[in-house]
């Protein structure tokens, strides 16, 4: 009987930890709300309910999130930042020389082949197109490189979906802080190449971040998107690259909107429904024309890219369960 009565314990503890291991092996953290355990009916059995993943109809989760992983966002931007250029002699000093040797070619370009070009109007000063040509790329750069990369980002690590419980929501925020960081050194380059070509460098570059902050909800939004897609559909990789080229004509990174108004009034018209083109005028306003943003644009741009971002996360989250199924 003794044995007997061992034999089943033994089977018990064997279960629990079974269940036990299985609760540990899920691939988002566990909650556990207690408001189930004081029953106020004692016949009746209380049940803890297991809830898994962050409650994604909070809107400030995505927030949440990154607040909860700033550490490790922070690390794996940073890995993310320097590991591109590992191997490399000079390492983590071609995240200057880039955008460096990119203003010295543009310009060089724009003094010689289109000399005299400017973006001015509309009782906008005028400014050597080369300032506001790269500051337009380096804004719209942001966006682009999330938008790239997000669909491999999961396929990049199979092991944190299958074999460790880790919170791949923050793979995508990684990517857009490393993203922001090469940016920000872009712009660095372009406040000492505005003044080195004699051009006025005003106060209200310290509004960039304005910006930049609702353009990074943005690109986060479209990583979550784009990352979970990708996992599923494995060609997505190779369309993102024809998408990002269209929205780069799409968006007057390269030309001035103005023309645009003044020769396709319809086309202007589908455009200024452009998120980027927001991000990428109201940059332009602070740091080369030094003019006050219009802070109608970045309300609705900022409320745009909260959304974005919100839909983006609940949409990573409701499919990350058949993460490992496909990988």
């Amino acid at each position: 009987m003794r044995r007997v009565c061992a034999t089943w314990a033994g089977r018990r503890g064997t279960r629990r930890q079974d269940l036990f291991a299985s609760d540990l092996a899920s691939p988002a953290p566990i909650r556990l709300d207690v408001s189930s355990l004081t029953s106020t009916h004692p016949s009746k059995t209380a049940r803890p309910t297991v809830i898994f993943g962050p409650d994604v109809s909070v809107p400030v989760e995505p927030l949440a999130t990154l607040w909860r992983h700033r550490k490790l966002v922070t690390r794996f931007a940073r890995n993310d930042a320097i590991g591109r250029y590992r191997g490399s002699a000079l390492g983590l000093t071609w995240s200057f020389l880039n955008p460096l040797l990119m203003l010295g070619v543009f310009t060089i370009v724009f003094s010689t082949v289109f000399r005299g070009a400017r973006f001015g109007g509309d009782g906008l000063p005028d400014r050597p197109a080369v300032l506001l040509i790269f500051c337009g790329m380096t804004v719209f750069g942001v966006f682009t490189e999330v938008l790239t990369r997000a669909p491999t980002m999961i396929l990049a690590h199979p092991n944190y979906v299958k074999k460790v419980v880790f919170p791949l929501e923050i793979l995508p925020l990684a990517l857009v802080g490393s993203a922001l960081f090469h940016a920000t050194v872009g712009l660095l380059i372009l406040a000492v190449g505005t003044i080195l070509l004699g051009q006025p460098l005003s106060w209200t570059v310290l509004l960039l971040p304005l910006v930049l902050i609702p353009l990074a909800f943005f690109s986060a939004g479209i990583g979550w998107f784009f990352a979970s897609l990708g996992v599923f559909a494995r060609d997505l990789g190779h369309v993102v690259g024809v998408i990002s080229q269209a929205l780069f004509f799409l968006t007057p990174v390269v030309f001035p909107f103005q023309a645009i108004l003044d020769n396709a009034p319809l086309v202007a018209s589908i455009l200024e429904w452009n998120p980027l083109k927001i991000a990428v005028d109201e940059a332009r306003m602070v740091l080369v024309w030094g003019q006050l943003p219009n802070f109608t644009s970045l309300g609705v741009f900022f409320v745009l890219s909260v959304v974005t971002a919100w839909f983006g996360f609940a949409w990573f989250q409701k499919t990350r369960r058949g993460f490992a199924d496909v990988l």
